[in-house]
């Protein structure tokens, strides 16, 4: 509950940086009427979120809005896990990794340059630079940004946590920073567009990154129960609500 109600926030904070004025409600009853798209392989189901704002924010845009989401998210669990892999001594894969949080949202400016010069002018890339236009907005409201990477960093956190205390509840103690430092790499896993809500990729992961704390069995369950929790009891609970997000039209 916690972490819908911070994605709820942290999408809404960029929506505003962006200069759209959607309201609280608006965005807490897509994101919940919309919870059974996101067991689809990669998440790109979340992409789906764009569809309830077609009358009130250009799709392309709204596309932009909840890829820059992504991207920042995805940033913050990369700093994370540099934090967690220094402070087990993997000092130069850290700096990589931190490098590469450095990166990541600057690599949408720099890959909407170049979409600009080596692609030809046609309707698919007038969406394509419509989306990216999101980026020259938000950094116009540096405070709303700000708040919702702050957003986003807590819900990292609370996802480090839940995995801290599932492989203590499956009988073993595994440090919090090799938490910190290996569930991001494991979650990335889980998107690769491959299986819905990344069943076998995250766990196979997960077994690999925690070989050294945990049996396979021990990090299996974790896996397992990660899933249930965050993806499955979500989607199912959800399912019913698919015809309200659908017919939401403003």
């Amino acid at each position: 509950i916690p972490v819908i109600v911070i994605n709820v926030v942290k999408w809404y904070l960029i929506v505003r940086a962006a200069g759209f004025h959607v309201s609280l409600k608006k965005i807490f009853k897509i994101i919940i009427t919309s919870s059974s798209l996101g067991i689809l392989p990669g998440r790109l189901g979340d992409f789906a979120r764009s569809y309830p704002l077609r009358n009130i924010i250009p799709i392309p845009q709204a596309i932009g809005t909840i890829l820059l989401e992504k991207i920042m998210d995805i940033s913050v669990l990369l700093a994370f896990s540099g934090m967690g892999l220094f402070v087990l001594g993997y000092q130069a894969i850290a700096v990589f990794v931190w490098i590469l949080s450095a990166v990541a949202i600057p690599s949408l400016k720099i890959v909407s340059a170049v979409s600009k010069k080596i692609l030809p002018e046609n309707r698919l890339t007038e969406k394509l630079h419509d989306a990216f236009s999101v980026l020259n907005k938000v950094k116009e409201r540096k405070k709303l940004f700000s708040m919702a990477v702050i957003s986003s960093c807590a819900n990292g956190i609370l996802s480090m946590l839940q995995v801290y205390w599932l492989f203590k509840a499956v009988g073993t103690a595994v440090p919090f920073f090799a938490v910190f430092a290996f569930q991001p790499l494991s979650m990335f896993a889980g998107l690769l567009p491959i299986t819905l809500a990344g069943v076998g990729t995250r766990d196979s992961a997960i077994i690999y990154f925690f070989r050294d704390f945990a049996a396979p069995g021990q990090s299996l369950a974790v896996g397992i129960l990660y899933g249930l929790q965050s993806y499955w009891i979500i989607a199912l609970l959800g399912l019913p609500l698919l015809y309200y997000f659908f017919k939401q039209s403003d």
